[in-house]
């Protein structure tokens, strides 16, 4: 194709300028109305049709560049005839008898395309196809039937691309039909975001899909593929950018929808590459989570309402470390998994300076649900990942050294903890706070449910047989208790104090005798069971 293109490009070149006059001949025709209707209509197909028939013929007689120049010129005239029709002010064909005459000459260069090997046919007839909208506009009322056109006429030309390997096609449908939006916009200048919007994600999402299978089809992910497809992103993002800020909308809602393509995008090619990591995956992927990132820290800023900012950039972010974690475990990329950790304890720091600006949310008419709310929902979610980091911590078998693993398990643990700490704390504060009780104390009742988390702490030791979940519950034990004596027990003396004080130190015997029972106590009794029974047997 290089070689055609170094010795054919002057004439490719005189033949669109050729077929531009064409056009604006027609244009001023109907402009002046020199010809009947009919006979505009007529002509065009007669046109084209004679065109088309021509250069059949002299393809069988193997003069094979000026027949398939002449077909293809008769095709694109076919082309600028149904656009005619259809955006023409005097006709306006509607959408269904558009779409079918398209989808039938598309089906004729396609199969003969294919087929026979027509490249200079196809390659002139979906130029003329693509210049037609330039010439012959559409008005701001036509925008389905020239979307519906403009979109055929890219999925053939993406198709009939994939399907031989034809790689200018796709280069020259994507860059005319970003500049037919870019002029149609300018000349619409749209009121309403919604129109405009669909039509650039439409662009963006045909592509990213033809750019896939493109690859797909030639076993390559890298080079030209992977270069149109972040042209495609940044396009789809400026536009969508461009239009939000128009009608003062969050463009954070573009950049997610690229940071999912993408992301999804490099997983789909992870697996069609079988399994591999190549540099369209890596690219796709870092991509992604960069441009979520970034969503993430804008989105949140929509809703300041019941400090739900925070939920949602929280959320996102956990969502992005989440993904990065799991990716790193999936590919046996340690690495993934232990820069996700370094990002969860800063989403914790910064989850904890604002999750006690949260409020609650009323499902169907309850004021409030301990638990079941964004907040909360927030907690668990750092809770369950901090715990899933300490478990692939211990069994990572890329750390050689077991003292570390250990340490590092042991680390994430305690920091899971303390979110459930930080959960319990914010649920008691809300419920009271929510229904005004009066009659029970708020402080006590923070007191007691900090006791209880040191119980859980010291079982929590016993069981993993590790000593540093018993010091985190003492230390607890002992916030708690100096919380109790010099702030909580502050005032008049009370029925409630007492009790809250006989249950306080009940849980505190109990922990008590759950500490007496260490780690090495459950060692050495495992130890000596074995031989207790050996004694009976003797």
């Amino acid at each position: 194709m290089r070689e055609l293109i170094q010795k054919h490009w002057i004439n490719a070149l005189g033949l669109s300028f050729v077929f531009t006059a064409f056009l604006y001949f027609l244009k001023l025709v109907v402009e002046n109305d020199w010809l009947p209707l009919e006979v505009r209509i007529a002509a065009g197909v007669l046109l084209g049709i004679t065109g088309l028939y021509s250069g059949y013929n002299y393809y069988k007689k193997e003069q094979h560049m000026l027949g398939e120049t002449l077909a293809g010129i008769g095709i694109a005239i076919l082309y600028s005839t149904i656009g005619y029709l259809s955006f023409s002010p005097e006709i306006q064909w509607s959408t269904g008898a558009l779409m079918l005459s398209i989808i039938a000459v598309s089906s004729v260069v396609s199969f003969m395309a294919v087929k026979m090997d027509m490249r200079i046919l196809f390659l002139i007839s979906m130029i003329g196809a693509l210049v037609t909208p330039f010439v012959i506009r559409a008005s701001g009322t036509q925008d389905i039937p020239l979307f519906i056109y403009l979109l055929i006429i890219n999925v053939t030309a993406i198709g009939v691309s994939i399907s031989k390997k034809w790689i200018e096609m796709k280069v020259i449908s994507f860059v005319m039909s970003l500049g037919l939006y870019a002029t149609y916009y300018v000349i619409f200048d749209p009121e309403q975001w919604v129109r405009p919007f669909f039509y650039i994600t439409s662009i963006f999402l045909v592509y990213i899909i033809g750019l896939l299978l493109s690859s797909a089809k030639e076993k390559n992910y890298n080079g030209l593929n992977l270069y149109l497809g972040i042209v495609n992103a940044i396009n789809f993002v400026f536009w969508s950018n461009f239009i939000f800020k128009e009608f003062a909308l969050p463009h954070a809602i573009p950049l997610l929808i690229v940071g999912t393509a993408f992301l999804t995008l490099g997983w789909v090619i992870y697996y069609l590459s079988g399994k591999a990591i190549s540099m369209a995956f890596s690219a796709y992927t870092v991509l992604g989570i960069l441009v979520m990132a970034i969503a993430a820290s804008d989105l949140g800023q929509l809703y300041y309402e019941n400090g739900m900012h925070y939920v949602i950039s929280s959320s996102i972010w956990l969502l992005i470390i989440g993904i990065t974690y799991a990716a790193g475990r999936f590919l046996q990329q340690s690495k993934f998994a232990y820069v996700a950790m370094m990002a969860y304890l800063l989403l914790i720091g910064f989850w904890y300076t604002v999750a006690w600006n949260v409020d609650w949310v009323e499902w169907y008419g309850i004021k409030y649900i301990p638990f079941l709310n964004p907040g909360a929902f927030v907690w668990m979610a750092m809770a369950l990942l901090g715990f899933s980091f300490a478990t692939f911590a211990e069994h990572d078998s890329t750390n050689d050294l077991p003292i570390r693993r250990t340490r590092i398990a042991t680390f994430m643990a305690i920091v899971s903890h303390v979110v459930v700490g930080g959960l319990l704390t914010v649920q008691i504060m809300n419920l009271w706070e929510a229904y005004d009780i009066q009659s029970i104390s708020k402080q006590l009742s923070l007191s007691l449910c900090w006791f209880v988390y040191a119980l859980i702490l010291f079982f929590w030791g016993n069981h993993s047989k590790n000593i540093f979940f018993k010091g985190l519950g003492a230390f607890v034990l002992l916030v708690s208790s100096c919380k109790v004596f010099f702030f909580d027990l502050d005032g008049p003396t009370s029925l409630q104090k007492i009790i809250f004080l006989l249950v306080i130190g009940g849980v505190t015997f109990i922990i008590g005798k759950v500490s007496s029972r260490g780690p090495e106590m459950i060692s050495e009794g495992s130890e000596e069971e074995p031989h207790s029974s050996t004694d009976q047997t003797e």
